[in-house]
């Protein structure tokens, strides 16, 4: 683990991630976007088209990561271990 990590999202009920198209252009292209109580974070492919491929296996190591905290967390609430009476958010 890394020491300070910088700014925080805490996740929020009303939270969502959507993937949104900014324009036909090749020089517009689609965009990952989290946006809730916490505000908007955007985030989109450089404009050098030769690094996407590269970029595109960076959100596939968010998408796995995202996927192994959720199991984390499943794992947690079903051995109990999130029972310290903090369910509030």
């Amino acid at each position: 683990m890394r020491g300070e990590l910088g700014p925080t999202w805490v996740i929020g009920p009303w939270d969502e991630v959507t993937v949104e198209e900014t324009g036909l252009s090749p020089l517009c292209p689609p965009v990952l976007v989290m946006s809730g109580t916490a505000g908007v974070l955007t985030i989109r492919p450089p404009g050098n088209r030769d690094s996407w491929p590269d970029r595109a296996k960076f959100l596939r190591q968010i998408r796995d990561c995202a996927d192994e905290l959720a199991a984390l967390l499943d794992t947690r609430v079903a051995n109990g271990a999130c029972d310290d009476g903090s369910r509030a958010e």
